[in-house]
């Protein structure tokens, strides 16, 4: 899951998104660019972990709601957390993805990537857009859909598909987990930790 995290992450590079754009080709743009521009700036990339955490910020702060993705991977709990615990967790945990991205940016090679037709959504805020991800060696594509919601007149990704798996729902199931367990200030403290200290 977390390969494949990492490179739908990667597809979401150096396009700015403007207001209206069609978020299809939004996507193909980004994905086209991408692995040009990653290669290019490898060798400095390879050598600078700082620089790798700062790519990724600048990469999926513009694109993805962090705020919306948070509420949806607590659920029922962000309604019982505190303002204080709902804006501790949507740090930390925007901190841990962009940490995880970081790390495995650099693993990234020729990929393949084909966009099947914009199917209508009974929404016009709400679209998916879907990709088939053909990685180099694979024989077969990997599915990933792109859930996107317009914010303030731009298309924001709240949720990622891939192979049917959900990312929300993924981190839901194994946040609750521990939540139930330990509670959520327990959760935050968790992440806190790992976030500090660097480790997954």
């Amino acid at each position: 899951m977390n390969k494949l995290l990492i490179f739908l992450l990667a597809l979401l590079i150096t396009v700015p998104v403007f207001a209206g754009q069609d978020p299809q080709q939004m996507i193909k743009n980004a994905s086209e660019e991408m692995l040009s521009t990653l290669n290019e700036r490898r060798a400095e990339l390879e050598v600078s972990s700082e620089l790798l955490i700062k790519l990724a910020d600048e990469i999926l702060t513009p694109y993805f709601d962090f705020n919306r993705i948070s509420r949806l991977v607590l659920g029922k709990y962000w309604r019982k957390a505190s303002s204080e615990q709902r804006k501790s967790f949507s740090k930390e945990f925007h901190s841990l993805l962009l940490r995880t991205y970081a790390k495995a940016l650099l693993t990234l090679g020729s990929e393949e990537i084909r966009y099947p037709p914009l199917k209508p959504s009974k929404r016009p805020d709400r679209v998916t857009v879907a990709t088939l991800v053909k990685k180099e060696g694979s024989a077969n594509p990997v599915p990933i859909s792109y859930r996107l919601h317009q914010k303030e007149n731009d298309w924001k990704v709240y949720d990622v598909v891939i192979d049917g798996v959900s990312l929300v729902s993924n981190y839901r199931r194994d946040f609750s987990t521990q939540i139930k367990r330990e509670g959520i200030e327990s959760l935050i403290v968790a992440m806190r930790k790992r976030n500090q200290t660097g480790t997954e």
